[in-house]
């Protein structure tokens, strides 16, 4: 990743957010890690930062539906929901006999038990 910034006065501070993507799963089964930072700087600047997760993360829960659901006359299946403390998936197939074709998946609502909006996404489709 690269950071670059403009500042009219010299800064020894800069803040900013950091993300990172996993290409594999992380193994949870230790609780210690570290972050290795290595900038490209004159120097080859080097962090290590050690940390620990203080509960254990929790096991994703999957649940099997299979439910068809309809909008604009196009019938997609809900085949499940997969929900961890980090995402949530959502497996769905399309039904191949539909007219549109559907780009995207925008309007899709997740419920709790208590019927509040856990997830909200819209949909879009257009006609083939």
């Amino acid at each position: 990743m690269s950071y670059s910034w403009f500042d009219k006065k010299e800064t020894f501070l800069i803040e900013g957010k950091f993300e990172a993507t996993f290409k594999s799963p992380i193994n949870y089964d230790n609780a210690e890690f570290k972050l290795y930072l290595q900038f490209a700087d004159e120097k080859q600047t080097e962090l290590t930062i050690p940390f620990s997760l203080k509960k254990p993360i929790a096991k994703t829960k999957t649940y099997e539906l299979n439910e068809e659901m309809s909008f604009e006359e196009q019938h997609i299946i809900v085949k499940s929901v997969s929900i961890s403390p980090l995402r949530t998936g959502i497996t769905i197939a399309l039904d191949p006999n539909n007219e549109m074709r559907i780009l995207g998946f925008d309007d899709i609502r997740l419920l709790d038990e208590k019927g509040e909006m856990s997830i909200f996404f819209e949909s879009w489709v257009i006609n083939l």
